[in-house]
This record gives structure tokens, sequence and C-alpha cells, in this order.
């Protein structure tokens, strides 16, 4: 009996003390001692937590949970303090505070549409994209458009006039007037030029700022369309005469070039490129001689229009029928080579621009004014950047902004500026 009960006394003992240990512990750590919690964890409610847990405060002294911001989760930030998480979607957290959460509702905010920072200037947000705004009205059929660093100029076709405005709209001024069914223009330097698509067409230069009187460069019979320059010339599309000009801005001479019904008209460094109405798009070195014959890059185009280049390739416009969706988009190597339909079923698309990574293009046909990147292949995602346009031709982009020209008819006609996606 002795035994049993000796026995029975040393279980008891043992038994009290495993409970005893047991009980010493959390998480191997003696409750609300926090120097026994991990280096990356501190001791709440008698256990160890992380200290990026923003149900215990972070890194806090506390063990509060962080306040939950506005339109967002409560997360930890790198330095342990409280801040904002995820945003509820639709909202970001641009300005970077943690006080007003994802402050930013990015479908509509004009500061921050469809990302931080990315803003309209003036112009409202819908749908996370800017939408166009108007930089002139109440012009009468304007045709072709052309920009520098801190204006635009555009042509008004019924009203016979040169337009010159600044990029927000805040002052438009008369360049030139008493012109003749005015259509091209273009811009180089401190010198702007633009062509007359009368019965006598007729070529003119000014300047940029208006100092100097409007001057008649170049005069012959039948309408005149498309005009580029630079430092050295003027290139002139005589679509009746069925030739192209060249007019040596230092000598007055002049030079002619083949051509048949030449619309649009662009330069490099090295060549002068158009498109024939009559079904080709061509090349012609800007120095050669009077008479050359311009080498044929791409034919068999239905109505080929807008023409522009980059460092590598030169791009065109196809309209296509005038009531129909047969229009494409080509790319192609400067030096000539396998053309590569970028778009096609446009409708009737008009007037094209480059920048670094798009091509953009109006579409009179549809009303709309679209991108595609350049380095597509065919068929590539197009993007329609503004809609329910008014018979859109002239176009022209620069870093932030895509210009147009709205023709409309009488007295509606616009410009309109959207800021790039």
């Amino acid at each position: 009996m002795v035994r049993a009960a000796a026995s029975a006394f040393a279980f008891l003992v043992v038994a009290c003390s495993l409970t005893q240990n047991i009980n010493s512990y959390s998480n191997g750590a003696d409750a609300g001692d926090a120097s026994a919690c991990a280096e990356d964890q501190k001791s709440c409610d008698g256990k160890c937590v992380g200290s990026t847990d923003p149900e215990y405060g972070c890194a806090a002294s506390s063990c509060d949970a962080c306040p939950s911001p506005s339109r967002a989760a409560a997360a930890c930030d790198d330095v342990g303090a409280c801040n904002v998480g995820t945003c509820t979607t639709g909202f970001q957290n641009c300005n970077g505070k943690s006080d007003d959460g994802c402050e930013a509702e990015v479908a509509i905010d004009g500061l921050h549409c469809g990302k931080c920072n990315n803003s309209c200037d003036g112009a409202s947000c819908s749908a996370a994209k800017c939408q166009p705004l108007l930089i002139a009205q109440g012009q009468s059929s304007p045709g072709e458009i052309a920009i520098d660093d801190n204006q635009i100029y555009w042509t008004n076709y019924g009203s016979g006039t040169v337009m010159r405005s600044s990029k927000d709209g805040k002052t438009s001024v008369v360049a030139a007037d008493n012109q003749a069914s005015v259509w091209g223009v273009a811009v180089s330097g401190k010198q702007l030029f633009w062509a007359n698509a009368a019965s006598t067409g007729s070529a003119w230069k000014s300047s940029t700022d208006g100092s100097m009187a409007s001057e008649k460069v170049y005069s012959s019979t039948g309408k005149m369309r498309g005009v580029a320059a630079d430092s050295d010339y003027l290139f002139i599309a005589h679509y009746e005469g069925n030739g192209v000009v060249r007019y040596n801005l230092g000598d007055a001479t002049t030079a002619l070039y083949p051509a048949q019904k030449p619309n649009d008209i662009t330069l490099d460094a090295d060549s002068a490129y158009w498109s024939n109405e009559e079904g080709s798009l061509v090349r012609l070195d800007r120095t050669a001689p009077t008479g050359t014959t311009p080498q044929e890059l791409l034919g068999g185009l239905n109505r080929p229009r807008g023409v522009a280049v980059d460092d590598k390739n030169v791009y065109v416009i196809a309209a296509g029928n005038v009531n129909g969706a047969d229009g494409a988009l080509y790319r192609l190597p400067k030096a000539g080579g396998v053309a590569v339909e970028l778009a096609s079923s446009l409708h009737n698309p008009r007037e094209l621009a480059v920048d670094k990574t798009h091509v953009y293009f109006t579409c009179y046909g549809d009303g709309t004014v679209q991108r595609i990147p350049k380095g597509t292949s065919a068929g590539g995602p197009r993007e329609v950047i503004a809609s329910g346009q008014q018979f859109p031709l002239g176009i022209a982009v620069d870093d932030r902004y895509v210009f147009w020209i709205n023709f409309a008819s009488g007295s509606q006609g616009s410009v309109v500026r959207v800021t790039k996606p």
C-alpha cells in the first residue's frame, strides 16, 4: 500500500510539472515578453504577431489595428507604418497620402484619367479616357493642319483664310486672308506655307508670328493641294497640273517632276514622298534635277491620300471608295520593299501622322480618329481615340496631344485636341 501511494504521488508531481511547462509558453515565447518574439514580430494579446500585419498596427508599439483608408484596404509600408494598401476597383492613391485613401476615381478624374497624373489639361475624362477639347469652332470648311512647338495652323477652304492658334485655343488669329480655296499647309522653322486649290492654283509663304506679309511664291493653272517644306525647299502638289513643284527658298528657282494627281506630300532629310490619286506612292531625291521620274514604292492603291514617314518607314492611306468601308493603311520601308497592310476595312480614311510608337489617322466616313502601333503585324489592334466627329480630315501629333480638323459643312468646322491615351 505504501508503494502504491508513493507511485501515485510521483505521477501527480510529474503531471503537474508538465502542465506548468505548457502553460508558461505561447508560440514558443513567454507571454507578454516582446523580447522573446522574432525580430520581425511583436507581442500582442499574449502571442507573437508579425510587425507587417495591419490588424495589429504594423510595427507600432500599439497593437491596435490600422485604420481603414477610404476606398482601400490597410497595409504596412516599407518603414512599418500604417498606410494605403490595395485600392477599391476604379480608384487609385494618386497623391500618395494615407489620410484620404484612394482619392482618385480614374474613370472620371480629369487630373488622373485612366491612371495617376494623366491630366486631360482642361478636357473632361470619361470611361478612363480624356475626351476631345474644342480648340476652335465656327470654321469655314477647314481642311489641313500643321503644328510647331507652340502653335497650330490650319486652312479654311470655305472662307479662304489661314488660321493660327496657341495649342490651348486661347489665342486664335487670322494668319492670312483673301486666299482662294486654300488647302495644304506646312510649317518649317519660322516660316509658314500654304497652297490654294482654285482654278488658278498658287503657293504662298509668310512668317509663323505674322511679322511678314503673305507672299505668293508660285502659281499655275489648276488646283494645288498638299505642301511640305524644310529649310531649303517648298514642295507643292500640283494636283490638276499632274506634277510636283520644288521651289528653292534660297534663290526662288523651281524644278518640276511628273505626277498623277498628287495629293499629300511629306519630306525627310533625303527625299520627298507623295501620293498620286491615280493609285501610287512614290519617292524622289529632294535634290533631283528637274524632270526626274520618281521611284514608285507602292502601286495599285485605291485613292491614296495621307503620307507620313519616320526614320525607317513610310506610311500611306488608301481612302477607298467614297461611301465604302474598303480603305486601308500601309507601311513599307522608305527605300522600297514589301508593304504591310496595317489596317483594312476603314471608312474613307484621309490623313495620318506618326509619333515614336503609333500611326494616327482620321476616318472621314465614320467620324472616328484612330491609332495603331507602328510595328504591328497586319491587322493589329486598333484603338478609337475619338468618335462622333464631323468629317475629320487633317491630323497632327506632338509629344502630348493629337490635333485634327473637323471639315463639317458651312461654318460648322472645328479644330479639336485630345490628350494621348
